[in-house]
């Protein structure tokens, strides 16, 4: 169906797929551009909570301050691809693992 070359199908799946992912968009410093109501569910944020904070709000203050999330967002900046599980915290503190692109 993608591969059709249709921009109608092409446009479904996109929207299939936010219907049934969490998903976030950030610039490549790691502010929040957007967000779907998956992903605020999920955390417990409205958007306007969220947009135009930095990423950083969604990790521990320890994860934060070490290095390796610093190079996180220059190997991002840089284009390269990350995929992993990640541990998260929500609103409140609720801690969060997501598996996350």
């Amino acid at each position: 169906m993608f591969g059709s070359g249709n921009c109608r199908d092409a446009k479904r799946m996109v929207e299939a797929l936010g219907r049934s992912l969490a998903i976030i968009e950030f610039d490549v410093g790691g502010t929040v551009r957007a967000a779907n109501a998956n992903f605020l569910g999920l955390m417990g944020y409205d958007l306007a909570e969220i947009v135009g904070r930095h990423h950083r709000q969604f990790v521990t203050k320890e994860e934060s301050d070490a290095p390796a999330y610093g190079e996180f967002w220059g190997a991002l900046a840089r284009g390269e691809y990350r995929s992993a599980e990640f541990l998260r915290v929500a609103k409140g503190g609720k801690e969060v693992w997501i598996q996350a692109s």
